[in-house]
């Protein structure tokens, strides 16, 4: 089964990667990649696809480092910490400022306890710890939770459609929906949950997006008032331990019993860090498996009559839109990638949103294939030592959210005015809106 591309109210969405890359220089496709502009950002699918199949590997003078393109090579760099680090990758996409690094002090400025930016075995020693609260059971008792949560907003947003041409559903639904039930499982108490989602905009934007001094100066503010607030709540927890389980409460008591090896910093980082992370990934699939579904003719209302899709419909949006463009790694000693010599201690950035449209791994990478028997090998949530721990409960989530909409707002869709705009960031990709409607007879 393919679904083409809508022309839709987004026109520039349907272009053909094959026309667009094809009329594009292999130079103009470089440029476009490194000038991260927001034609781009819109569509890397076009410039990526020339570069994949002409330069898989190339030297970017902008970025410092080798880009990796193709799937293969991609998988190999994230699956080998041994010859490939994440020490200091976190923070090799946007320069800090000293007056920013002065209000964060160097240990957060560097993001020294972020998983991500770590190797073996502190790596091994801190994700084992998150591991511990991560279960498969603990992640599916949290269903009841989510498709609460999910309906509630579904019929939030189904009712201000009632009374408005429009809504933009980054605000109604994807941002505070996480919060929520990540809230619930990491162990946020429900009176601080639209205070949070501010700080963790600020940790984003300053770790990951381009800002001028000023506003690096105010999100440095944010973040350390942030990291204070999850000290305390840490201290409430380990006061007065809560009956039910959580994250939080499960890290403190494996420290206390010594079955966990913690620092005082160590554990409120991985607390702020799990917050981060939850709300983000969440949000950001869930807005981009939206746009992806109401944008391919058909998909939505496919997912109306026959909702058992809608797990492998997820899964092939996100290969489709990914969130970000890619990572990074350093290379710890001379190897070669692709018949390239990279030298010990350059930089490596894997392209995952390419790798995803790999024609060697997905046939018809831009066509809308649920069915498609590999929709899972996608490399949205990374590969190797560093795949994204939450990974499962993301999808869980998304999933409770879609089911809620395609049953409460059968005619949804994007509204004529939307426009699909990106966030500035040389990392990831996030709509600043989603605005949709619904059809004349779904409101009444």
């Amino acid at each position: 089964m393919t679904l083409d591309r809508a022309a839709g109210p987004d026109e520039g969405r349907a272009a053909s990667r094959a026309d667009v890359s094809s009329a594009m220089s292999l130079q103009q496709a470089i440029e476009m990649y490194e000038s991260r502009c927001p034609a781009f950002v819109e569509h890397p699918e076009h410039a990526l696809g020339r570069i994949q199949r002409e330069a898989p590997v190339f030297w970017s003078e902008s970025s410092g480092g080798w880009v990796v393109t193709r799937y293969d090579e991609v998988v190999a760099v994230l699956r080998n910490p041994a010859v490939f680090s994440s020490v200091g990758t976190m923070t090799s996409h946007v320069e800090i400022t000293q007056s920013a690094r002065k209000v964060l002090g160097e240990e957060r400025s560097e993001l020294r306890n972020f998983l991500a930016n770590l190797d073996s075995p502190r790596h091994d020693r801190l994700r084992s710890a998150i591991a511990r609260a991560f279960t498969p059971k603990a992640v599916a008792n949290l269903e009841p939770h989510a498709t609460e949560t999910a309906r509630r907003l579904a019929t939030g947003l189904a009712r201000e459609l009632s009374r408005s041409p429009s809504a933009d559903f980054v605000v109604t639904f994807a941002a505070p929906f996480p919060i929520d039930v990540v809230g619930a499982f990491i162990g946020v108490p429900a009176t601080d949950r639209e205070t949070v989602p501010g700080w963790v905009a600020s940790w984003f934007q300053l770790y990951r997006f381009q800002l001028t001094e000023d506003e690096q100066l105010a999100c440095a503010r944010s973040v350390v008032a942030y990291r204070s607030y999850v000290h305390e709540l840490i201290a409430t927890y380990r006061a007065a331990p809560p009956n039910d389980a959580t994250v939080i409460g499960a890290l403190i008591a494996g420290t206390a019993a010594g079955e966990l090896e913690l620092s005082d910093d160590e554990l409120a980082d991985l607390v702020a860090n799990l917050i981060v992370g939850g709300i983000h990934t969440t949000s950001s699939a869930l807005v981009a498996v939206m746009l992806r579904l109401l944008s391919t003719p058909g998909a939505w209302s496919q997912l109306v009559s026959r909702p058992e899709l809608i797990s492998s419909a997820i899964e092939e949006c996100l290969r489709l839109e990914g969130i970000a463009i890619g990572g990074a790694r350093f290379a710890r000693a001379d190897t070669t990638i692709a018949g390239q010599q990279v030298r010990a201690g350059q930089l490596v950035r894997p392209v995952s949103r390419a790798a995803d449209l790999d024609p060697e791994v997905f046939d018809e990478p831009l066509a809308y294939r649920p069915d498609r028997s590999n929709v899972r090998r996608h490399l949205v949530f990374g590969n190797g030592p560093h795949l994204c721990i939450g990974a499962p409960l993301a999808r869980l989530e998304v999933a409770c959210a879609v089911r809620a909409l395609v049953h409460e707002l059968p005619g949804l869709r994007l509204a004529s005015s939307h426009r699909s705009e990106y966030l500035p960031s040389p990392v990831h990709r996030q709509l600043r809106r989603l605005l949709v409607t619904t059809s004349l007879e779904s409101r009444t």
